[in-house]
């Protein structure tokens, strides 16, 4: 994202169009490195987003198929880890 002067305001790795999303069934299947952010969003549909600490961090909170809080924890939107809260 750039604000209108062009200076960079946030800055994320995403999928290219045509490039299928990995198969994410499952929470389990959430492990580092496998997704970007916007895969999240696309299979897990309710995702509420967080600024992190710093501008290459976002943090997004989702719900486990057993009804668990989950935060999934991206750095320039690409996972990191998963964590239970």
């Amino acid at each position: 994202m750039m604000g209108p002067d062009g200076t960079v305001m946030q800055e994320w790795l995403v999928r290219d169009d045509g490039v299928p999303v990995p198969p994410l069934e499952t929470v389990d299947d959430l492990v580092p490195w496998s997704c970007v952010a916007g895969d999240v969003d696309a299979r897990f549909g309710a995702v509420a987003h967080q600024d992190g600490e710093v501008p290459s961090r976002w943090h997004a909170t989702l719900a486990g198929p057993d009804g668990t809080t989950l935060v999934a924890h991206f750095v320039w939107g690409l996972l990191q880890t998963v964590e239970s809260v």
